[in-house]
């Protein structure tokens, strides 16, 4: 029974300095050919060979003795091990730390149960958090990376809305540290479906692609709302990096992008106009609906649609009876060049560089001749000099050039 006993320990010892990296396999399988030759224990013959120290052989021993004694689980004698052996320390006070701490943040819960931190550098890092955040640390000392921060932060968020439990968040975890999967799919292969709401366009997102917050402001704000339960929105208003006006604004076009009324190029141009003019994002898509409606106007003015064209591109997407631009566009009766043209005397027209029959004149000759559109506008007008666009006129155009290049994204806004 000593005999099986000293075995399943030896077994153990084997395992457990392997997998902690303080003796690599195939030292540690020839060591195992010696002791079966010499008779020896095959820690002794490390000792010996000058692979593994006295106190480490110790340290082993007894990690191996406290799994068969179900003290300690396989990782957890494992990290132990590997600790006392990096820290130069004797097993026991490692032990002592692995046993009776538990993490007091969620983000430590969730880096601990993936087995991606160890305990004892969590109970080193967390009582530091103040000024600044387990996170912050834990990047800044290289531990994880930002890419895996986010991520373990992403899997939080599903946690607190209860689409996941911390083991499932744990695994995937894993598997994106490993393997450098996406949470999405990480989470697709742990629970066998898709958990992430794809129609949702990230707040965070949108806000970054805005230059109104940068990334290193979403990772605080989302770290403080994974601790307190509650929204990224809520915590980056409540730490003074957006106002409510755009923290309103966000939520107003990442549900419109949601329902399909709002492609996120042009969600993006909105909230930059919130942030820069301060209007309520109503007034502005108010503003947008407009310029959808001013478009048509001008093609029809310019006798490149009529009413039967309007007619047929709805018969043709009866989804869009309510965005006759888009119709058109949908349906190929318009290109989107002509578009774009339609936009760009619009700008014009704006801000009095040329009036109505003008436009409508130079969108024609465009059209038949191919020629760009700032040529024929100076065809149609005379002029010898070039026509220029305001800066904000030029935002206009580009903000809704995007949009149409992006189709079927348009946005769908009711007439």
């Amino acid at each position: 029974m000593a005999a099986q006993s000293a075995s399943t320990i030896g077994i153990v010892l084997g395992e457990l300095i392997t997998a902690s990296g303080i003796i690599r396999n195939e030292i540690f399988s020839e060591a195992e050919v010696v002791a079966e030759q010499s008779g020896l224990p095959v820690g002794r013959v490390l000792v010996m060979s000058g692979h593994l120290g006295e106190g480490d052989l110790t340290s082993a021993l007894r990690a191996a003795q406290m799994v068969r004694e179900g003290k300690l689980t396989r990782r957890q004698a494992t990290l132990a091990l590997r600790e006392a052996y990096n820290q130069c320390i004797p097993l026991e006070e490692i032990v002592d730390e692995l046993l009776d701490y538990v993490p007091a943040t969620r983000l430590g819960q969730l880096l601990a149960s993936a087995q991606i931190v160890p305990i004892t550098t969590l109970c080193k890092l967390e009582p530091r958090a103040g000024q600044h955040t387990l996170g912050q640390m834990l990047t800044t000392y290289g531990i994880i990376s930002v890419s895996l921060l986010s991520h373990a932060l992403d899997l939080l968020t599903l946690i607190r809305n209860s689409k996941i439990s911390i083991a499932q968040a744990a695994e995937a975890l894993r598997i994106c540290c490993i393997s450098s999967m996406s949470p999405e799919d990480a989470l697709q292969r742990v629970v066998g479906d898709r958990v992430f709401d794809r129609r949702l366009t990230k707040l965070g997102s949108l806000l970054t692609a805005a230059e109104i917050c940068n990334d290193k402001d979403l990772l605080l704000a989302a770290e403080f709302g994974a601790e307190q339960n509650r929204p990224i929105g809520e915590m980056l208003f409540e730490l003074g990096k957006i106002d409510s006006l755009v923290l309103q604004a966000t939520l107003t076009v990442q549900s419109m992008i949601a329902a399909g009324t709002l492609c996120e190029a042009q969600s993006i141009e909105v909230l930059r106009q919130v942030q820069s003019k301060h209007l309520p994002v109503e007034e502005l898509i108010e503003d947008l609906r407009d310029l959808k409606k001013r478009v048509v106007a001008l093609l029809k003015s310019a006798l490149l649609i009529s009413d039967k064209d309007i007619t047929r591109a709805i018969e043709i997407c009866p989804a869009h009876t309510h965005d006759v631009a888009r119709a058109l566009v949908s349906s190929e009766i318009v290109d989107v060049q002509t578009v774009k043209n339609a936009v760009r005397c619009l700008a014009l027209m704006r801000s009095e560089n040329i009036k109505g029959d003008v436009a409508a004149a130079a969108m024609r000759h465009s059209k038949r001749t191919g020629m760009p559109i700032e040529t024929a506008i100076r065809a149609a007008s005379a002029l010898d000099k070039p026509v220029t666009i305001s800066a904000l006129g030029m935002k206009i155009v580009d903000s809704v050039q995007e949009h149409f290049e992006q189709q079927p994204q348009f946005i769908s806004c009711s007439a």
